[in-house]
């Protein structure tokens, strides 16, 4: 079966968001052949962040087999490196550091500072940076453009998930010797442990590499590897409102492509045609508001349920996971979204709705089954049922008094997966009615709770590049 209908018949999920996640860029291709797999909006321009170290990485890799650099080589830390934003590793200008570790803490930790070390290195700065876009037109990534070694925000820095997939096809092939700096579990200077900021590496046991990027005006991206029965692929995601959503995605594109089978489109990489547009802005919606959480009244139709999980985070990334898998087909026009469990804390719902048939939601879930994806689907009667619940549930808080109302800050997301099964939840959250009103009392302490717990949760990956 050819990947492209597998996922129209696996992944039909999720379609047309509360948000428009539809339109984050997705690239999904053979980490050998260079023939692509999936693609979705990979020529449209787009913030690299951190994924610019990528090319750092490849003139390095370029400078040791010429032999301009050795592993061992001192490198002296730039003035630079003092200002520069984290992530980094701290080491005081005029200080040392040997090239391997340099490229450990640049390619594991996404360190800032050694981006400046390694560029200084190589002739200075702003030579380096010339050099990166001189490379980049030699390999023919038409919409990359460099303003800096090491991806802080900068409007004019821009790439595209074709051309971050060509350098990483590029690098893989090039550079194999090099490959376990990409798959390396942490980074130690003295005694800290810096872990990679890859964390599909630690949820996906055939992933080995590569990258992650955020700023809020890019979201999330990752550029990631994984080798299967001697086969190894490679997904580009751009646009991730979490790196967990980022991470879930680029796992499941992978793990489709697998169940796929080799050979199944004639499109390479390089066929792939540059979109003029200009990078979007995601700042407002990823350091902003947050996730959307739709309300119940939105619902209408059929529905699938994706299961219930622990935080809005979770339950996003399942609906971007499944999102990803869904470009082009039916469901694509539309509604999901996130919907909070009534009467039960922090418990949200993935779902799609609004499908005009018993017979349509069957089929979807039929398919998403086939990868063990948790699915059920609900009648106008659970919606419903569901519908009024919610309604219940608003019903039944107690108003705020005026003179105690204070500026609502934005949602923090906490992130553990529940791991219960997809059943629709409808029909349990009736007992936990009683408990409405002392939920509702203590709403402010238990947001303050999650916050924290979200906000631990996150924190190396959240804090990546910026």
């Amino acid at each position: 079966m050819r990947l492209m209908t597998l996922l129209a018949l696996i992944l039909l999920v999720h379609v047309g968001s509360v948000r428009p996640v539809s339109a984050n860029p997705l690239l999904l291709f053979d980490g050998t052949t260079g023939e692509v797999l999936l693609s979705r909006e990979a020529g449209a321009k787009w913030h690299p962040a951190s994924l610019t170290k990528l090319m750092t990485a490849y003139l390095t890799f370029q400078a040791l087999k010429a032999g301009q650099l050795t592993l061992d080589t001192k490198l002296t830390v730039p003035q630079e490196a003092l200002e520069v934003s984290p992530s980094k590793i701290g080491l005081k200008p005029g200080t040392t550091i040997t090239a391997d570790m340099a490229l450990k803490a640049l390619l594991v930790y996404s360190a800032n500072d050694m981006a400046l070390t390694l560029a200084a290195a190589q002739g200075g700065i702003p030579a380096f940076v010339q050099r990166m876009n001189e490379t980049a037109r030699a390999l023919n990534m038409g919409s990359t453009h460099f303003v800096n070694p090491h991806g802080l925000h900068d409007p004019e820095q821009t790439t595209s998930a074709r051309d971050i997939g060509l350098l990483a096809f590029t690098i893989a092939n090039r550079f194999p010797e090099y490959r376990h700096y990409f798959s390396e579990p942490y980074v130690a200077f003295g005694k800290r442990k810096l872990l990679n900021r890859n964390m599909l590496l630690r949820q996906m046991a055939t992933a080995d590499g590569m990258k992650t990027g955020f700023v809020c005006p890019s979201g999330f991206n990752l550029v990631a590897s994984a080798s299967q029965n001697g086969r190894r692929l490679i997904a580009v995601v751009l646009g991730a409102m979490t790196p967990y959503a980022r991470a879930d995605v680029a796992q499941a594109l992978l793990e489709a492509g697998f169940v796929a089978g080799q050979r199944q489109t004639k499109q390479l990489v390089t066929q792939i045609a540059d979109e003029p547009s200009p990078p979007p802005n995601l700042k407002p919606m990823v350091c902003g508001t947050g996730i959307p959480v739709a309300k119940a009244d939105q619902v209408n139709g059929w529905g699938v349920s994706l299961g219930r999980y622990k935080g809005i985070a979770k339950a996003d990334s399942v609906l971007a996971s499944n999102v990803a898998l869904s470009s082009g087909t039916l469901l694509d026009t539309m509604p999901h979204g996130v919907l909070k469990v009534p009467f039960v804390k922090n418990e949200y719902l993935a779902m799609a709705w609004g499908m005009p048939e018993q017979q349509t939601t069957e089929s979807v879930c039929n398919r998403l089954r086939v990868l063990n994806h948790p699915c059920e689907v609900m009648s106008p009667q659970a919606v419903e049922q569901f519908q009024r619940q919610a309604l219940q549930e608003r019903l039944s808080k107690p108003q705020p008094a005026a003179a105690a109302a204070k500026p609502s800050k934005r949602k923090t997301r906490t992130v553990k997966a529940k791991g219960n099964s997809a059943k629709a939840s409808v029909a349990n959250v009736g007992t936990a009615k009683a408990g409405a009103a002392k939920a509702g009392a203590a709403k402010a302490g238990a947001a303050k709770v999650s916050a924290a717990k979200s906000k631990s949760a996150a924190g190396d990956d959240a804090k990546d590049e910026r």
